[in-house]
């Protein structure tokens, strides 16, 4: 049986715009796709939603990151031969500490959120949409039997929209955490999907960003995580944690005059 758990709640729907113009867009069933009102059309595609911009060539920064995009994809789909239950078991582990640390809370959008993972560590029933612009991350689920014993979720349906993190299809101030791990060095504009980010982000939120690192220790390289903590604007909150491969940090996302953004 094919696997493709992508869908889009009622709740996930309501707040889906235009990626460009931020406005709301209209859906045709009939033609299996959403139209903006000056014309845009977005196909859905086996049963994704396609809300991709960033589909062209038209600059050599965007020809290298098509490239870089693709060249990861394919990487990805190179993994499902092997389907190793101890790599899984190890990235469940790798980053244990880090949300037992910096538990993502309310409704969550994970940006980059690939097969949406990040459920490993979400409350049950914990509102939540995973995005990216790989719209086959679910093809040959079925095929990957330890990955789905690592991640028995990975069969239940999962709001999951095809989209640029530079161009955010969400409304204005619709979620309580945005997460980005391993995301910002995929990025063709980091400052824009920063800056996207905090738009989509409501009053108190905030947002969790991470990327791979390495730590020198002795002659011998070892992974690091380094965590740091943001609160409310001027609280100068901050701690490390040292044993896993990521580098996450947690940002103000408060929509006030005194908060800011740290990138």
């Amino acid at each position: 049986m094919v696997l493709n758990p992508a869908r889009l709640d009622s709740w996930a729907r309501e707040i889906i715009v235009d990626p460009l113009a931020k406005g709301p867009l209209i859906e045709d069933r009939s033609n299996n796709r959403y139209l903006s009102p000056y014309g845009r059309q977005y196909p859905i595609t086996n049963g994704v939603l396609d809300l991709r911009l960033l589909n062209n060539h038209t600059t050599p920064d965007q020809t290298r990151w098509s490239r870089g995009q693709s060249e990861y994809e394919e990487w990805s789909r190179s993994l499902i031969a092997g389907d190793h239950l101890k790599n899984y078991q190890s990235e469940i582990e790798q980053v244990r500490e880090v949300y037992a640390d910096m538990p993502v809370v309310g409704k969550c959008l994970d940006v980059g959120g690939h097969q949406g993972r990040l459920r490993q560590f979400l409350s049950a029933g914990q509102p939540y949409i995973s995005c990216d612009p790989f719209i086959d991350v679910f093809a040959d689920l079925e095929k990957q039997p330890n990955l789905l014993e690592a991640f028995p979720f990975l069969a239940e349906p999962v709001n999951f929209v095809c989209c640029d993190a530079e161009f955010l299809p969400f409304q204005s101030v619709a979620f309580d955490t945005v997460h980005m791990r391993s995301v910002i060095d995929h990025l063709l504009s980091p400052e824009l999907a920063l800056n996207e980010a905090y738009r989509v982000l409501g009053g108190g939120g905030g947002a969790n960003r991470g990327s791979m690192g390495q730590r020198e220790a002795g002659n011998a390289r070892s992974p690091r995580c380094e965590v740091s903590r943001q609160g409310d604007a001027g609280a100068g909150r901050g701690q490390a944690i040292r044993g896993s491969s990521c580098v996450a940090s947690y940002v103000c996302g408060t929509h006030s005059p005194h908060s800011r953004m740290r990138v």
